[in-house]
């Protein structure tokens, strides 16, 4: 009998981990007017229960002597977000603004892509600003878009319902006098 195991014991051990979580906006966001900042940990804290009451900081899993060869950090914006502005305290390799598309957007959300590769310990206490505009014709986008989609099927159902698409023509009933 031969075993061999799962993973390989003795070096070459190369793993992707991607870690998303989501977060209340009360505690980073602050809002003036139509002028939004954003100030969020360039790595953050791991949620530690599925009801998301219980966060794990980072000093308890020891993050101070964790370094990581390639950190990418994805802030997705909403839609109509405009004027974007991206601050890191510290240099990075790569800050790029990339357009994406979910279910009803009609523009697209702005998603922040901050690249860093071998990001030392000492990065854990940074935080990465960013600043954007936002008006509330932009908040109500999407209910309009989804307003105009419902009304649209309705006109074409209306419409379609009353179209005669036979070659037959319908009989025509007409009333009958009495005497």
């Amino acid at each position: 009998m031969q075993l061999k195991p799962r993973y390989p014991l003795a070096g070459q051990w190369n793993y992707t981990w991607w870690h998303g979580y989501s977060v209340p906006l009360s505690n980073y966001l602050r809002v003036n007017r139509n002028h939004h900042a954003l100030r969020v940990p360039f790595i953050g804290s791991i949620v530690g229960s599925a009801s998301q009451n219980e966060e794990i900081p980072l000093t308890a899993i020891n993050t101070y002597n964790t370094a990581v060869s390639k950190y990418e950090l994805r802030i997705t914006l909403p839609e109509g977000a405009t004027n974007v502005d991206v601050r890191v305290p510290f240099d990075v390799d790569s800050i790029r603004q990339i357009p994406q598309s979910y279910y009803f957007d009609s523009s697209g959300r702005t998603v922040v892509v901050v690249e860093h590769a071998n990001v030392a310990p000492s990065a854990v206490d940074a935080h990465v600003l960013v600043t954007y505009d936002y008006s509330m014709l932009s908040l109500w986008q999407k209910p309009l878009v989804i307003a105009f989609v419902v009304f649209a099927l309705f006109a074409l159902t209306s419409l379609g319902s009353r179209m005669q698409l036979g070659l037959a023509a319908k009989p025509v009933l007409t009333a009958k006098k009495t005497q």
